[in-house]
């Protein structure tokens, strides 16, 4: 597994990688290259002279050979990483958030999740246009504020890519409402009518979600259940009011279990609400 990969969360999947042109890494690669065959020709042309004056035990010749050698190292070592700083400095797209990677040894990131994006411009110089590779700056609602990639390749695919990664996002997002108002109806056409027809008091027909939490202070408000050792027998109307709040309560109850289902409700405060509907001690 990858460093990038291993940033990766549950269910996140990778839309789009992009990095700076090659042409740019090439172009330092191959000034090293030019550089480090400059240095081969001038240790030929040293260890001519050298022989040719049978100079081969002297001390300058391995001041000179040690020099050369040390030059030609630097170079190699600084094509190899011109190569890793390249690679590794790149921009992630996933189905969840935008992902910009750098550095070599020390390696630093900065993310923006998708609905923090604001908007995305793209500048491209005629040398840009002609290669294939522009400026994309990217303003975000996060503490990162701007982020900016320089000289990325296929800038328009970038944007295009993070554009389809905001849809798919909002799709999800749709998805996901439209699953638990299914639910919820669901719920409330196995209810009695009288209960779906409270639930549609709290909130209208496309949100019962809202009608559910409002249980929730009815049971904080709702007087608790009476003793039966309190009841008058020989008074009906105690009687219809009794029953009424009985009806209520179960009417109440019904509603918390389904928000308990769906995780609105913690445990704790489900038995809690439980408790004070029926005037138990919590």
């Amino acid at each position: 597994m990858g460093y990038i990969e291993s940033n990766l969360v549950a269910d996140e999947e990778i839309l789009y990688t992009g990095r700076k042109h090659v042409v740019l890494m090439l172009g330092q690669i191959i000034t090293e290259m030019i550089l480090i065959g400059l240095t081969l020709v001038a240790f030929s042309v040293v260890s001519m002279v050298f022989t040719k004056y049978n100079m081969t035990q002297n001390t300058l010749q391995v001041i000179v050979y040690g020099a050369l050698g040390l030059a030609t190292t630097v170079l190699v070592v600084s094509g190899v990483l011109d190569y890793l700083k390249w690679y590794n400095d790149c921009v992630v797209i996933t189905n969840m958030r935008m992902m910009r990677f750098e550095g070599v040894f020390n390696r630093h990131m900065v993310e923006s999740v998708l609905d923090k994006i604001n908007d995305i411009t793209l500048n491209q110089t005629f040398w840009g246009r002609l290669f294939g590779f522009g400026d994309v700056t990217v303003l975000t609602a996060a503490e990162s504020g701007i982020q900016e990639m320089r000289n990325i390749a296929k800038p328009l695919e970038f944007k295009q890519a993070l554009f389809l990664a905001r849809s798919l996002q909002d799709e999800v997002g749709q998805a996901d409402n439209d699953s638990e108002h299914h639910v919820v109806d669901r719920h409330m056409d196995d209810a009695p009518a009288h209960e779906r027809n409270r639930a549609d008091e709290y909130g209208d027909d496309n949100n019962h979600v809202h009608g559910l939490q409002q249980a929730i202070d009815d049971a904080d408000g709702l007087a608790p259940t009476p003793p039966h050792g309190n009841e008058d027998p020989n008074d009906a109307q105690d009687e219809v009011i009794d029953e009424a709040a009985a009806e209520e309560r179960e009417t109440i109850l019904r509603q918390l279990e389904i928000l308990h289902a769906k995780g609105i409700l913690d445990d704790d405060e489900f038995n809690t609400k439980i408790q004070r509907l029926y005037g138990k001690d919590a």
